[in-house]
């Protein structure tokens, strides 16, 4: 501050940094703002970078902290601001140089104040300090500000960094819920923010941040606000107003944006945010030919599930599964055909299509769940989206086809060592020997859960193969191989409905083989001919109908529960703003 020249100048002797922060007021036309705010800073660009500032200007702060309400030089400070604002966005091409460079100085040193405060005073002694003896609408005048800069100033290489000062006050403001304890519904400042005239900003504020995602290809620190599971682009069921929510964005670079930046958390929450919330955006990107480039990074992420969040799988997943609920794309993804993926390691994958390998990574997260999270939610997304792709399953790739069984297979085997867990359990409880009720009760737990999990997937077989029979026969060949594995289900009565159809497949195809090896041996290529051959004269009406598997996705009844400390989390990992663990405790407890 105050003429100072990169990070390693001495703040606390200079003279201006001094006067800003000692008892003498100094009203904001004074001459003093030109020179205390003409200096030359390298924003920090990292934590590390911004907690070292923050600690050489703690002292300063607690100064200015003890002097402020008498002097009212932070009110002051904040006029400069909003004067400052003005000139800019009037600003000729001779001189924009000269604002930006001083504009961004101010919402600088405000911001770091700003931070300070927050971080130790109540609400309402903020408030205070901004206020200053209530001499004016400040804190409503500074916000409005901030929007109007995001808002109204272009967006280029010159401006950048005024904007994400912008963005980052803003983000500075609504932390006062971290440090408050309370609801936001009880912030002054997030009423004022949410529910005051600044509201009607909202679309063309979500432009310029959607914007500024596309130019510059990456999310500005933290977006996402303090509710993210809100956005709001062209979506209204009723002609524009004057505060209309319709505005023009380049779909089509914002879809390329979000490809390469896709396997990120913040860009994940703008995709779902996008898709839940805005059925243009939805409709454009399902008619989208070129999916792969959107997909498989989200497959990556899901793939990788142990170095990712568990919210960064959630939304991953929940994406698939708002997809999978438009029927185009559960035909399209079968006729995108991948020639290879590198990061698949468990086999070389050549010439799998895009649904193959997204049942693939589904299959695989739902297992990993099995051994490792045993998360019911979780199981309950993966298997939603494969059930709603069921019925267009078709050409499965032969590994696909073994995936699938094999995790039958799997559960199917988990599922009886249960049940003979339980009955072993409960010949003890008959002969009065002492037994764990919490053990008890978990066994039962997870054989409901088993349960469901496994009716599920015959569900899913049963559904593909009732509407996509002649179209897979490597399912078939699978389903043949294995065999051994429904007789598992036959004595079971919750199976029987589905076992009864997937049996009646199992018999019509082996009596064909049967007959065809009376000829001569017959070897894996001809057991396809076979299979292919008798699914032209497959006979439909044998099968029980089955209602449709149709799942759709419905936010939780307090979707900030999840969405609030997710996004803050996201601010402290990517954006140079850092708070404290316990201050995400406070916030998660709360919501």
């Amino acid at each position: 501050m105050g003429q100072a020249v990169g990070r390693s100048f001495d703040i606390s002797s200079n003279e201006y940094c001094l006067r800003f922060i000692g008892k003498e007021t100094i009203v904001a036309n004074d001459p003093f703002w030109n020179r205390f705010l003409a200096f030359n800073i390298t924003p920090p660009m990292t934590i590390n970078e911004q907690l070292a500032i923050e600690s050489k200007i703690e002292p300063l702060c607690q100064e200015l902290l003890k002097n402020n309400l008498s002097s009212g030089n932070f009110n002051s400070l904040i006029q400069c601001f909003l004067t400052k604002s003005t000139e800019l966005l009037s600003a000729t091409n001779s001189n924009a140089e000269l604002f930006n460079w001083q504009l961004f100085n101010t919402i600088f040193t405000i911001r770091c104040v700003l931070k300070f405060m927050t971080e130790i005073l109540p609400e309402e002694e903020l408030m205070k300090h901004i206020e200053f003896k209530g001499s004016g609408n400040y804190v409503e005048s500074f916000i409005g500000t901030l929007v109007g800069i995001i808002v109204d100033v272009p967006v280029e290489d010159s401006t950048y960094l005024i904007h994400l000062e912008a963005l980052t006050c803003l983000l500075v403001c609504l932390s006062v819920q971290f440090h408050s304890g309370g609801r936001s519904d009880q912030s002054m400042i997030y009423r004022l923010i949410m529910r005051g005239k600044h509201v009607i900003h909202a679309p063309v504020l979500v432009k310029s941040l959607l914007t500024n995602f596309i130019s510059q290809g990456k999310l500005p620190p933290g977006y996402g606000g303090n509710h993210g599971h809100s956005i709001v682009l062209d979506t209204n069921p009723v002609p524009p107003t004057k505060a209309s929510s319709l505005f023009k964005i380049d779909f089509n670079l914002l879809f390329l944006t979000l490809c390469e930046k896709a396997t990120g958390d913040a860009a994940t929450l703008l995709l779902y945010l996008l898709l839940h919330r805005n059925q243009s955006f939805k409709s454009f990107l399902l008619r989208r030919a070129d999916l792969d480039q959107l997909i498989v990074p989200i497959l990556k992420t899901l793939y990788n599930a142990p170095n990712s969040n568990s919210h960064h799988i959630y939304m991953s997943l929940i994406i698939l599964l708002i997809m999978s609920e438009d029927d185009s794309f559960n035909t399209n993804i079968h006729d995108l055909k991948l020639k290879t993926v590198d990061w698949y390691t468990e086999r070389a994958l050549t010439e799998i299509s895009l649904g193959g390998l997204l049942i693939l990574v589904i299959l695989r997260t739902v297992q990993y769940n099995m051994l490792k999270m045993r998360d019911k939610y979780l199981h309950t997304n993966c298997l939603a989206a494969l059930a709603n792709m069921s019925s267009q399953f078709r050409n499965l790739h032969p590994y696909v086809s073994q995936r699938l069984i094999s995790l039958l297979e799997t559960l199917a085997k988990k599922y009886h060592r249960l049940i003979e867990l339980a009955k072993t359990e409960k010949e003890r409880e008959d002969s009065e020997v002492v037994v764990s009720v919490k053990d008890s009760a978990d066994v039962e737990q997870d054989l409901t859960v088993l349960e469901e999990v496994l009716r599920m997937v015959l569900e899913i077989l049963n559904s593909c193969l009732s509407t996509q029979l002649a179209n897979n026969p490597n399912l078939i060949y699978t389903f043949l191989y294995n065999r051994h594995t429904f007789e598992l289900f036959k004595n079971d009565v919750v199976f029987q409905d589905i076992i009864h159809n997937l049996d009646i497949i199992i018999k019509y195809f082996s009596e064909l083989l049967h007959e065809k090896s009376r000829e001569h041996e017959v070897d894996a290529h001809q057991v396809l001919l076979v299979i292919q051959q008798g699914a032209r004269n497959w006979p439909k009406e044998k099968l029980t109908k089955f209602p449709d598997l149709k799942f759709k996705y419905v936010e939780e009844d307090q979707p900030e529960d999840f969405f609030i400390p997710y996004v803050w989390a996201l601010v402290g990992q990517q954006s140079v703003l850092n708070w404290s663990n316990d201050s995400l405790s406070v916030l998660t407890s709360i919501c």
